[in-house]
């Protein structure tokens, strides 16, 4: 359902937007008069409504993103889209732009596609590992990506912020357990700072997840959804996040081999860093569960969920898993 307003305007996120204003991106687009709105839909930086009109159904994406960056993501999306890699380009509004400016925020359309969600079958693991690993092939060279604002990529200095507002959270957070955090930190990073140079990079997704992914009646990848994430970044980080999800998760395990069958091969070095990278995506919901609106109750969750997780994936038992699940011993 759409949540509607006593004024009878649609609820978005902090902004409104009543029919009028609906109306207006028709227009701006040229699809026709609106008929009718469906659902929304969430993702983790933006909005979506899904809508229909004289012309057919849209997707309305409501957007946080300043222009530079999203004309970047467009770039990107227009050499997948030559390649042969399934995306969704928006449409261009009357003045041939991808977007419109409305209170303060950005609005993109696209056609609605009629595909599937994910639904637990082997060959859409190993198709979305296929079409990663094309898209990791096909960007390999492009540079010209405007970082985003936010993402779920453990950077460096990411993982810093996360740890100083813990420390300064004082009191409110158990000293043993600001001690612990500190000491994976320092441990994963550790790792992984003296044997990351080289990697090989790419454009990478930047959460690559079973949400952000429709298929076909045959298990194939139809859509790649949400370029919020979009940067330049060693390409590992986008398996290792596929591969942390799958694991951590006991229903999604049986998905994490095919989904690698799919990718294929890796370098030596990044099969080397590849338990370490794992665990840097761990590190990341623990150290940001500081930024939280309760980071004492995010905290306590997040270490009881991930803190088992890194040392199982650290250890030789995780190291025997993920040979299991890449097919290298």
């Amino acid at each position: 359902m759409v949540e509607i307003s006593e004024q009878g305007k649609i609820i978005l996120d902090s902004c409104s937007l009543s029919a009028e204003d609906i109306n207006y991106v028709c227009e701006q687009f040229n699809i026709g008069k609106l008929k009718s709105i469906h659902k929304r839909f969430e993702n983790t930086a933006n909005i979506n409504l899904m809508f229909e009109t004289e012309a057919g159904k849209f997707v309305l994406k409501l957007l946080h993103t300043e222009p530079e960056r999203l004309n970047s993501i467009i770039k990107v999306m227009k050499i997948l889209h030559m390649n042969h890699v399934p995306v969704i380009l928006p449409l261009q509004d009357i003045n041939d732009e991808y977007y419109v400016s409305m209170k303060n925020l950005r609005v993109q359309l696209t056609p609605f596609v009629d595909a599937g969600k994910f639904s637990f079958e082997q060959r859409q693991a190993v198709s979305s590992g296929r079409i990663l690993k094309k898209m990791h092939m096909t960007l390999a060279n492009f540079q010209e990506i405007v970082k985003p604002a936010g993402s779920i990529y453990p950077s460096r200095k990411i993982l810093n912020e996360g740890i100083a507002r813990l420390i300064e959270l004082g009191d409110s957070i158990p000293r043993e357990q600001v001690m612990l955090i500190k000491d994976l930190h320092d441990k994963i990073t550790g790792l992984w700072s003296s044997q990351s140079p080289g990697l090989p990079n790419t454009i990478i997704h930047g959460d690559w997840n079973e949400r952000n992914q429709l298929f076909d009646g045959r298990g194939r990848v139809r859509c790649i959804l949400d370029f919020d994430f979009a940067q330049r970044r060693e390409r590992l980080f986008d398996v290792a996040y596929v591969l942390w999800n799958f694991l951590i998760h006991a229903d999604f395990q049986p998905f994490a081999k095919p989904f690698m069958k799919g990718y294929g091969r890796l370098t030596e070095q990044e099969r080397k860093l590849l338990q370490v990278e794992i665990a840097r995506v761990s590190c990341f919901f623990i150290c940001t569960a500081s930024f939280s609106r309760n980071p004492s109750l995010q905290i306590d969750r997040q270490l009881k969920q991930q803190v088992p997780f890194i040392n199982y994936i650290l250890s030789d038992d995780g190291e025997k898993k993920i040979k299991e699940v890449c097919g290298f011993f």
